[in-house]
């Protein structure tokens, strides 16, 4: 069967919303754009703190460049680390900018909540983390701020525990996201497989059949040679009349559990007893020796006790301008040709022959 993609242990917010990563970015440069904006006002209306409104400016304008940087060059994951360093270089200027470190606090969990969406719960901790070492150094080295309110232990405490409780819950938060991300991609894959595969055999289906042989047509185009067989039991309806159905189902099943982990073979089941093999072989000759050996396995294992059990393989091989349509017909005519052989063998019928 076709190898499973592996799953992301570091997935965040952004990587199970990249379906829809434009308006996630589209937002939060409104809210940054919005916020800094207000703190252009604030600092010059109410504060008429000079540093602060430029810093605020700066930021905006930091903002607005990453805004139009994306834009152009549709580089979502460099905007987002640009937005998360702008937030955060924000933070930490403005504390010794603020005519109050006290009116710069509540900005915190603003930072954690941007980085932990944006660039994903272990690097978001990690930034929130360096955002509280440094706000928690700093409170302590300056313990009395200039300004009616000051920082004292009981507030400090306050802060720290506030800070790291939002933290906490945030990366919870985030880490139920994720596995809920995780068993959603679990449960499509599941359901992804029920839909490829046969029933009865657990091979894969006529779904699978038809769109694996569009793609590698495709690949044909561009150069990709293979083969396609179409294998067919011999003498199958004499099992289902002489043993029943229920063991013609068995001979089925025995034979499907043979096939199934042959190398550079891809099996599915066609209907009936037919199945449709896709080899990476591109030539006759190479084809030819793996289409046999096909066929000498079924031979040479006893899948069926009651009476030996052999099939019949009809050989096409890619040509440029094959459909769908032509390679199955020239590999049924040579399924014919098998069968009008004598059956257990395999055949193969050249392009340039079928008229």
């Amino acid at each position: 069967m076709q190898e499973k993609p592996k799953l992301d242990k570091d997935i965040g917010f952004s990587e199970y919303a990249k379906i829809n990563k434009k308006r996630l970015l589209l937002v939060t440069f409104s809210f940054l754009s919005v916020g800094f904006m207000l703190g252009i006002i604030i600092n010059t209306r109410i504060f008429w703190s000079l540093g602060g409104t430029l810093w605020f400016s700066f930021s905006l304008l930091a903002t607005v460049l990453t805004f139009i940087f994306y834009l152009i060059w549709k580089k979502a994951s460099i905007a987002c680390y640009a937005l998360v360093g702008i937030v955060l270089i924000t933070y930490l200027v403005y504390l010794e900018l603020s005519i109050n470190v006290a009116y710069v606090l509540y900005l915190f969990p603003v930072v954690s909540i941007i980085a932990f969406y944006l660039i994903g719960r272990v690097k978001g901790a990690i930034v929130s983390a360096i955002a509280f070492a440094i706000t928690i150094v700093y409170l302590i080295l300056q313990p009395d701020i200039v300004g009616e309110i000051t920082i004292d232990l009981g507030a400090l405490t306050n802060f720290i525990l506030g800070s790291l409780s939002s933290m906490a819950l945030i990366l919870v938060y985030e880490t139920s996201l994720v596995e809920a991300h995780g068993m959603l991609i679990q449960t499509n894959r599941a359901l992804e497989e029920v839909a490829i595969t046969d029933a009865l055999t657990g091979l894969y289906n006529r779904k699978w059949i038809d769109e694996e042989l569009e793609k590698r047509l495709e690949k044909g185009k561009k150069g990709a040679g293979f083969a396609l067989f179409v294998v067919d039991f011999d003498d199958f309806k004499q099992i289902n009349d002489e043993f029943g159905h229920v063991a013609g189902d068995q001979a089925l099943k025995a034979f499907s559990n043979l096939m199934r982990g042959r190398d550079r073979v891809n099996i599915g089941r066609w209907g009936g007893e037919e199945f449709i093999v896709f080899c990476e072989s591109s030539t006759p000759e190479a084809a030819l020796k793996c289409a046999d050996g096909l066929r000498r396995t079924v031979e040479e294992n006893d899948l069926f006790q009651p009476r030996k059990i052999s099939i019949s393989i009809g050989v096409a091989i890619y040509e440029l301008g094959d459909t769908s349509v032509t390679l199955i017909k020239r590999a049924d005519k040579s399924l014919y040709k098998a069968k009008s052989q004598g059956k257990n063998r395999v055949c193969y019928i050249d392009a340039k022959d079928i008229t």
